[in-house]
């Protein structure tokens, strides 16, 4: 009876130890979420800041040079102002275009870190439980 009852309390308390560990890790993946959502969130909202700059001014230039266009005297002058126009426009969308392939990179680091880093601690401390060795 006596050996019945330690064995109940031995298995009581491992089963407590299992459920505080497997408590721990939820809320370690709780809080890796919460941070690689608040990491996407914020590159999101860059990425549409910088996008919606880009299509402001784009817009912008567009309408002073179609004023100036419009304005011209010959023919030849308009296709000039036309041809600048269009290398101009084009470098700055290859310009933005670099910026917003930096921030994506950047959100798509700073998003995958905690998760990752989560389930490397995770694997680590299964590896080791496994060994027999303490995490």
């Amino acid at each position: 009876m006596i050996e019945a009852n330690e064995n109940m309390e031995k298995m009581t308390q491992g089963m407590m130890q299992a459920c505080d560990e497997i408590n721990a890790n939820c809320s370690k993946s709780v809080s890796a979420f919460v941070e690689a959502t608040t990491a996407a969130s914020k590159g999101c909202e860059e990425f549409s800041r910088n996008l919606g700059a880009m299509i402001q001014e784009s817009l912008s230039r567009a309408l002073s040079t179609g004023k100036t266009m419009m304005s011209t005297r010959s023919l030849e002058e308009f296709g000039k102002l036309q041809a600048e126009f269009a290398k101009e426009w084009f470098d700055q969308w290859v310009a933005g275009a670099g910026r917003l392939t930096e921030i994506s990179a950047r959100t798509t680091r700073q998003t995958l870190e905690p998760v990752a880093q989560h389930a490397n601690d995770a694997v680590n401390k299964a590896v080791y439980k496994a060994q027999g060795k303490a995490a």
